[in-house]
C-alpha cells in the first residue's frame, strides 16, 4: 500500500515504453515485408537487387533482435513491478542508485521473476487438476474454453498475484489518474492565488515605507 502510487507511475511508464516498442517492431516486420516483395518484383538489376535484398534482410533482423530484447526486459520491469515482495521496501526502476541499492534491485528483481513463474506453474496445475475431475461433457467443454481464455490473460493473472484483481487494477487507475486530474485543475487557481498574495505584500511594503 505504501508504494502503490509509485508502482503505478512506474507501470505506466513501463506501459507506454511497451507499447513505443511493439510498434516499432510491428513496423519494421512491415517494411521488412515490403521490401521483400518489391525486391522480388524488380528483375531490371538481378545481382544488385540480391545485394540490397540481402543487407535490408539482415538490417531487419538486427532491427528486429534488438527490439525482442528491448521488450523483454520492459516485459521484466512490468513482472518486477507487479511481483516486487511486499514485505520490503520498494526500489525505484528509473532513479539512479549507488551500487549497494543496485545490486539489491537486481536480488528484488529475481525474487520477483521467481514469484511470477511460481505463480503460473500453480495456475498450470490447478488448471490441470480441474480438467482431471470427472464432469459431464458440456461441463468440460465450458472448463476448456475457461482454461483457454485463462491462459491468454497473464496481465489479468499478474494483476491478481500482485494484490488485486483487474478490477482494482483499473480502480487504482482510476483513482490515481483522478487525483493527477485534479492537481492540474488546481494549478491555475493555485497560481492565482500566489499572485494575488505577492500583490498584496507588494501593496503592504510600500505602504510601509
Amino acid at each position: 500500500m505504501k508504494y502503490r502510487k509509485v508502482k503505478f507511475f512506474e507501470r505506466r511508464k513501463v506501459d507506454r515504453k511497451l507499447d513505443a516498442a511493439r510498434r516499432r517492431l510491428a513496423a519494421s516486420v512491415s517494411e521488412s515485408d515490403n521490401s521483400s516483395s518489391a525486391v522480388g518484383a524488380s528483375s531490371a538489376d538481378a545481382s544488385s537487387s540480391t545485394s540490397t535484398k540481402a543487407t535490408s534482410s539482415k538490417l531487419s533482423a538486427d532491427d528486429a533482435a534488438a527490439l525482442r530484447s528491448e521488450l523483454a526486459t520492459l516485459e521484466q520491469d512490468r513482472i518486477y513491478i507487479k511481483y516486487y515482495p511486499k514485505d520490503k521496501k520498494y526500489i525505484s526502476l528509473f532513479n539512479p542508485l549507488d551500487e549497494k541499492t543496485a545490486a539489491r534491485r537486481v536480488r528484488m528483481r529475481s525474487l520477483a521473476i521467481e514469484a511470477h513463474a511460481a505463480f503460473h506453474a500453480a495456475q498450470r496445475d490447478k488448471a490441470g487438476q480441474k480438467r482431471a475431475l470427472p464432469r459431464s461433457g458440456g461441463d468440460e467443454e465450458e472448463d476448456d474454453d475457461n482454461s483457454s481464455r485463462s491462459s491468454d490473460s497473464s496481465d489479468s493473472e499478474d494483476a491478481e498475484a500482485g494484490g488485486g484483481g483487474s478490477d482494482d487494477e483499473e480502480d487504482e487507475d482510476a483513482f490515481f489518474l483522478a487525483d493527477e486530474k485534479a492537481s492540474e485543475e488546481d494549478e491555475p487557481k493555485k497560481k492565482e492565488e500566489t499572485g494575488a498574495t505577492q500583490g498584496k505584500t507588494k501593496k503592504a511594503k510600500k505602504s510601509a515605507s
